[in-house]
């Protein structure tokens, strides 16, 4: 198995999650007044901004012997590889699915010096990786061991 992530986006989770609870416990007003509407709309947006911070954290492509799974902000996507036809760099890494679709993967991203250079980086290395897995999972050899 591995794991493919932007390496900022745990670290911007993990303060927003901090910055959700920190607001949180020092917003001494929403215990005072809770059942009012305004402190209700403040736990709202307390609550929201660790969830994104959660959401933030769990942003990860993870490639196994058998399918590729996608877990974007909102939506996970497992897809067998025998259903990929390729993988494109665009603003982000997109899984183009031989049905026509394309998914967009927001935990791979190359970076504008990247993009600006043409070199490779990190997005670049992890498409051409996942589509050597690709290859090797539809070849016949790699299904009967």
């Amino acid at each position: 198995m591995n794991v493919y992530r932007n390496p900022y986006y745990r670290s911007a989770g993990i303060i927003l999650v901090l910055i959700g609870v920190v607001l949180a416990v020092a917003d001494r007003s929403i215990l005072a007044g809770f059942p009012d509407r305004e402190s209700a709309w403040r736990i709202a947006v307390f609550l929201a901004t660790a969830a994104l911070g959660v959401g933030m954290f769990l942003i990860r492509v993870v490639a196994t012997a058998e399918t590729l799974t996608i877990r974007n902000l909102l939506r996970t996507h497992v897809l067998p590889w025998d259903a990929i036809a390729g993988f494109d760099l665009e603003a982000s890494l997109v899984v183009e699915l031989k049905d026509g679709r394309r998914i967009g993967c927001s935990a791979v991203q190359p970076t504008g010096l990247d993009r600006m250079t043409g070199r490779k980086g990190y997005a670049g290395t992890t498409a051409e990786l996942l589509d050597a897995r690709r290859r090797m999972s539809a070849s016949p050899e790699s299904r009967s061991l």
